[in-house]
């Protein structure tokens, strides 16, 4: 079954809730941790970390490639 790419996006963006609620409750886990009570990887995990910390400062925009962001 192939996803769309709204359902994805929806999918990606619950699941940074999560993962920002999960670090709230538990400061001290690991991206390993993490990574294996979502069942994603590791990079999954850090770039929802990004987005949420990028969230927190007030800044939109593509996290991963910063230079490109909208000033």
């Amino acid at each position: 079954m192939d996803l769309t790419h709204k359902t994805m996006k929806r999918r990606a963006a619950e699941r940074t809730a999560k993962v920002q609620d999960y670090k709230r409750a538990n400061p001290d886990a690991t991206l390993d941790e993490m990574a294996r009570v979502f069942k994603v990887s590791r990079e999954t995990v850090r770039i929802d970390l990004l987005k949420v910390a990028a969230d927190q400062r007030g800044e939109g925009g593509n996290v991963l490639s910063p230079n490109r962001r909208v000033r």
